[in-house]
């Protein structure tokens, strides 16, 4: 959906989006492209589904984004929620239960 987002609209488009496809650097630690990512965006936008969950990177990279909260003061972070996830399925993941308690999220469809 993102990258089909990303190249329909990407000559109109005043927002770039980060795919590790195409824009983490070969051969660089891959905990190093998520922080720098992170941290060289304006906004983290994470969409959870069942996939998502299972992929310790993925909640790596909610867990650094919601840092940029506590450092920066600023709520970089917008969590979209894919899919039938149940709350438990959420909550049992730290990074998305402190993000949850503290902020709204986005459910779709």
């Amino acid at each position: 959906f993102l990258q089909n987002l990303d190249t329909q609209y990407s000559d109109r488009n005043r927002f770039h989006f980060c795919f590790e496809e195409r824009d983490f650097v070969p051969g660089e630690d891959h905990i190093v492209n998520i922080r720098d990512a992170i941290w060289n965006s304006k906004k983290t936008i994470c969409v959870v589904t069942k996939q998502f969950l299972k992929d310790g990177w993925c909640v790596e990279a909610l867990n650094y984004a919601q840092s940029r909260y506590f450092t920066d003061l600023k709520d970089v972070l917008i969590m979209v929620v894919v899919g039938s996830l149940s709350q438990y399925q959420l909550m049992k993941y730290q990074p998305i239960r402190a993000y949850v308690k503290r902020c709204q999220y986005l459910k779709w469809p």
